[in-house]
């Protein structure tokens, strides 16, 4: 079996910037001198922040989304799982507490795999499951989140068997809006990659195997401009459209790295991630933050540092 830490594509530049990082950047002496805190200092803040929001008096695994709120949130009980993951301190956990965790994260999942959160869906733009930001979604977040606590989602993922059929998967990539909406292909494109790897790896899905080199080999060869290393039709040379191209291609990367398969012109590509850097060193362009452009954006950011992160990095 796959590593578990492998598993975590969606965070891993945060653990891969911060093993990066020089030494000082943890020495008393040097924080003191700056005021910048010490990355055992960020750790430490952290882990209080989100035991914080844990929801107490009942089974271990609940979190809120914050303290404002009263209810648990799948989505909380995730990103709680997963960063303890990256700070190396779900090994404190009781065995009493990583089963009731794991239980409670198991106890969203429907018969077709797939998990839900019934305090999200069926209101806002939930309502309607779609596949950029539905249960996919949710989905791809819930798996991690078992994953870094060793176990594995108890049912198939048996919404995947309409991927499988001869010509099936092609024909869903092609309907995709390359030409407009790339951004939000490449959060469809990689919500449905993520389950076909982890029911071929976790759940020992052979067929979904096939389908994914099915997949890399589709995106490989189409809707790609060679000069860019980018999938889409936005204007490159507007820097909020062409923000948008990158976190798209951000999204379809993740699927190449993990199936650790070369991505295509990754040159062009450190070049295009470049291109976003705006002049207070962002990666913001507006794209989710029109009022002030320049105070960049959590997905902008990512979107851009990771790429680089991984491309920059490899053998070194």
């Amino acid at each position: 079996m796959i590593d578990r830490r492998t598993f975590l594509a969606r965070t891993a530049a945060i653990a891969a910037t911060a093993g990066q990082l020089p030494e000082w950047n943890s020495c008393p002496a040097f924080a003191k001198e700056t005021g910048q805190p010490t990355i055992k200092t960020i750790r430490n803040k952290t882990l209080e922040y989100i035991e914080s929001l844990r929801l107490a008096g009942g089974p271990y695994g609940r979190w809120r989304y914050s303290a404002e709120v009263t209810e648990p949130t799948l989505y909380s009980s995730t990103y709680a799982a997963m960063t303890r993951d990256l700070y190396r301190d779900l090994d404190r956990l009781a065995t009493s507490e990583r089963e009731q965790w794991i239980s409670y994260l198991q106890s969203h999942q429907d018969d077709d795999g797939l998990f839900r959160d019934p305090a999200i869906f069926g209101q806002g733009w939930y309502k309607n499951d779609p596949e950029w930001c539905g249960r996919r979604h949710l989905s791809c977040h819930v798996i991690t989140a078992l994953a870094s606590l060793g176990a594995t989602a108890a049912k198939p993922m048996r919404f995947l068997d309409s991927f499988l059929a001869r010509g099936a998967l092609e024909r869903w990539l092609e309907q995709r809006d390359w030409a407009r909406g790339v951004d939000i292909v490449g959060n469809e494109v990689l919500n449905v990659g993520t389950l076909l790897q982890y029911a071929r790896d976790y759940q020992k899905n052979i067929p979904c195997a096939n389908a994914m080199r099915t997949m890399l080999d589709w995106m490989t060869h189409h809707h790609m401009n060679p000069a860019t290393g980018l999938w889409g039709d936005l204007n490159a040379d507007d820097p909020r459209q062409f923000s948008r191209l990158v976190q798209a291609g951000y999204h379809f990367w993740l699927l190449y790295f993990y199936d650790r398969r070369p991505v295509p012109h990754p040159d062009h590509i450190v070049d295009s991630c470049l291109r976003t850097q705006n002049s207070r060193g962002g990666f913001g362009q507006g794209v989710h933050n029109s009022a002030d452009p320049f105070n960049s954006s959590a997905c902008e950011d990512i979107d851009s540092i990771d790429p680089l992160t991984r491309l920059t990095t490899v053998g070194k």
